[in-house]
C-alpha cells in the first residue's frame, strides 16, 4: 500500500497543506503500472560486476558545455565529447538554440553522436530583481522550461533543475513552490517516460515507478536547497524531491564537507540516511589550483556512497558530470584547452574509483 504524504507542518503563516488527490496519485503511489511481484529485479547485462561479485550500474560520465573552450560551436563540443569517451553532455536548454526548431536540431545532432543529453533548466527569471520573484513567478518559469524540452525526443536522460526556486524565500515559500513544481514534474515525466529511464529504482514491491526519476534539483546557492539543513526540512515536507548533488555548493555558502574537513560522525550519518536516497544526478564542483587528491576526496566519498546505493537498488545506469572551476591552467597552452584536458581527467579518475567500488552480496544489509 502506498504511505500517504505527511501534511503536518506543510506550510506555515495560515498557508494550506496540499491535499489535492492527484497530487497522492501521481507521487505517492506509482501510476498506471501492472501489478508485481515481490522479487526485486537487477539490471540489465550492460551492468558491469563489482569486486565483491554484485551488479554495478552503468557509469555514464557527462560533460558540461562550460567545460568546453568558448570559441567551440555545438558541433565541435559534442564532436569532441564523443572523441573523449563521454558518454553525454549536459546542456543549458537555452544554449541548444534560440528557438525550438534549433533546440530540436541540436538534439538530433547530439542522438546521431550517441550521446546522451541532459537539459540543464532554472526556474529563475532572466532578470535579476531587488526583491525575490514569487514562487508563483518561478513556477511559471519552470513549466515553460519543461515545454521546451517535450520536442527534444528520446536524447534527453535526465533534466537538471540548476536554480530551483531563491534563496531568500524562507521554507514556507519553498514549500509552495515544491507543492507546485513536484507535480507538474510527475506528470512531465508520466508523459515523457524516457526521462529517468536509466535512474529507476526498483521499490520493494520490484516495480520501478517512472513519474519520479528524471527530474532532480541542484543543491545550488542561488536556489532553495543551498543548505543542507534546508534540504533536510523540505524533504520533511515533500518526500518525492529528487535532488543532483553538488555538495561544493554546501562547502561554499555553509562551510559543509562531506566526512572530510571534520564534520561529525552522528552528521554524516543522517544525512546518508536522509538526504542520499534523494540523489539521482551529481554534478561534481571541484574548486582549486590544482587536481590533487586533496580537492576529489571529500567528493569521492559522496559518490561512492551513492553509487553503491544506486547499485542495491537495482539502476541501470548512474550519472555524474565533472564541473571545474578555478583550476591551475599555468601548464601552457591556452586557459581553455587546459579546462577541458583537466576535465579529461577527473573523468579518468572517476572511472577509476566507480572501478574499485565494493557492493555487498545479495542477502546482505
Amino acid at each position: 500500500a502506498a504511505r500517504p504524504i505527511k501534511n503536518e507542518g506543510l506550510f506555515t503563516g495560515g498557508k494550506k497543506a496540499i491535499t489535492n488527490a492527484n497530487w497522492y496519485i501521481l507521487l505517492v503511489q506509482p501510476a498506471r503500472t501492472p501489478a508485481r511481484s515481490l522479487s526485486v529485479r537487477h539490471p540489465e547485462p550492460c551492468s558491469k560486476r563489482g569486486i565483491a561479485g554484485g551488479m554495478l550500474p552503468r557509469l555514464a560520465i557527462f560533460v558540461s558545455r562550460s567545460s568546453a573552450p568558448r570559441r567551440w560551436d555545438l558541433p565541435t563540443f559534442v564532436d569532441a565529447a564523443k572523441t573523449s569517451g563521454f558518454d553525454g553532455v549536459e546542456i543549458a536548454l537555452a544554449d541548444l538554440g534560440g528557438d525550438e526548431i534549433q533546440q530540436k536540431a541540436s538534439a538530433d545532432a547530439i542522438r546521431s553522436s550517441e550521446l546522451q543529453l541532459i537539459v540543464d533548466i532554472s526556474s529563475a527569471q532572466s532578470i535579476a530583481t531587488q526583491s525575490p520573484p514569487s514562487p508563483l513567478d518561478h513556477v511559471k518559469t519552470f513549466e515553460s522550461q519543461l515545454h521546451g524540452i517535450s520536442a527534444l525526443g528520446d536524447v534527453v536522460s535526465h533534466v537538471n533543475c540548476t536554480q530551483s526556486g531563491d534563496n531568500r524565500w524562507d521554507v514556507a515559500a519553498s514549500a509552495e513552490y515544491l507543492g507546485e513544481v513536484l507535480p507538474l514534474s510527475a506528470q512531465f515525466l508520466e508523459d515523457h517516460r524516457h526521462i529517468g529511464r536509466h535512474g529507476r529504482e526498483t521499490d520493494i514491491m520490484g516495480g520501478s515507478p517512472h513519474h519520479l526519476t528524471g527530474i532532480s534539483h541542484e543543491t545550488n546557492a542561488r536556489g532553495i536547497l543551498r543548505h543542507h539543513n534546508v534540504v533536510r526540512d523540505l524533504m520533511e515536507i515533500l518526500p518525492p524531491i529528487r535532488i543532483t548533488s553538488d555538495i561544493q555548493q554546501w562547502h561554499d555558502t555553509c562551510g559543509y564537507q562531506w566526512g572530510f574537513g571534520g564534520n561529525d560522525d552522528d552528521e554524516i550519518e543522517a544525512l546518508r540516511i536522509e538526504v542520499v536516497p534523494h540523489i539521482d544526478h551529481i554534478r561534481a564542483s571541484l574548486i582549486g589550483t590544482s587536481l590533487g587528491r586533496e580537492t576529489i576526496a571529500p567528493h569521492d566519498e559522496l559518490w561512492r556512497f551513492v553509487w553503491g546505493r544506486k547499485a542495491k537498488r537495482g539502476v541501470e545506469q548512474v550519472t555524474i558530470t565533472p564541473n571545474l572551476q578555478f583550476i591551475d591552467t599555468n601548464v601552457g597552452g591556452d586557459e581553455d584547452k587546459t579546462l577541458w584536458e583537466q576535465t579529461e581527467k577527473v573523468a579518468a579518475f572517476i572511472r577509476c574509483s566507480y572501478d574499485s567500488i565494493r557492493i555487498e552480496r545479495p542477502g546482505k544489509k
